[in-house]
């Protein structure tokens, strides 16, 4: 697969007081993780395991992982 190891697929901006915690929910669906596919000519999306990365920042220090399987 062709393409940059990390790439940003959904944000979600939340105004938060000091001290105050919030739960966020940010869909990734299918196309979240489509790639063009050169021998075929279209987008599509390769199955396997994914790492996603979630934080208050882009920083890496700053962030947690989780890993999730995308079948086909």
């Amino acid at each position: 697969m062709d393409g940059p190891l990390r790439t940003l697929k959904g944000f979600q901006r939340v105004a938060l007081k000091a001290g105050e915690k919030a739960n966020v929910t940010i869909d990734l669906p299918a196309s979240s993780f489509e790639f063009y596919d050169w021998s075929q000519r279209k987008m599509m999306v390769t199955p396997g395991e994914y790492e996603v990365y979630y934080g208050n920042s882009s920083d890496s220090k700053n962030l947690k992982t989780t890993k999730i399987t995308v079948s086909k």
